[in-house]
């Protein structure tokens, strides 16, 4: 993986990784410990929420993936959410999603 990753952008290389987050690492990580929020959707929008203090939905284009809209930063600070989701937890995913219903006008 490492040698074919030489042969892409830094940004293709990022984009690779928040997919590997969001479709497989979260939603494996959630079932193992049997977390509520389990497919990548939902991890995808709290995280994304989450950067954009939003709802991610309306800063976005309707039709094109969000990972192939986002800026090199905004894939970083992504990825490094995902990361402290797995660091921290339920208890930090929890909070992260309680924003992203605020902003959603859930709650």
């Amino acid at each position: 993986m490492k040698q074919l990753n030489l042969l892409k952008s830094g940004l293709e290389v990022l984009e690779a990784e928040y997919l590997e987050f969001m479709n497989y690492e979260l939603p494996q990580y959630a079932k193992e410990n049997n977390w509520f929020m389990q497919n990548n959707y939902s991890f995808q929008m709290v995280i994304l929420d989450n950067i954009f203090g939003s709802n991610y939905e309306t800063r976005l284009i309707e039709g094109i993936p969000p990972y192939l809209q986002l800026k090199e930063t905004e894939l970083k600070q992504a990825i490094n959410l995902a990361n402290r989701i797995k660091t921290y937890g339920l208890p930090y995913l929890e909070a992260l999603n309680l924003n992203s219903l605020s902003w959603r006008q859930k709650i």
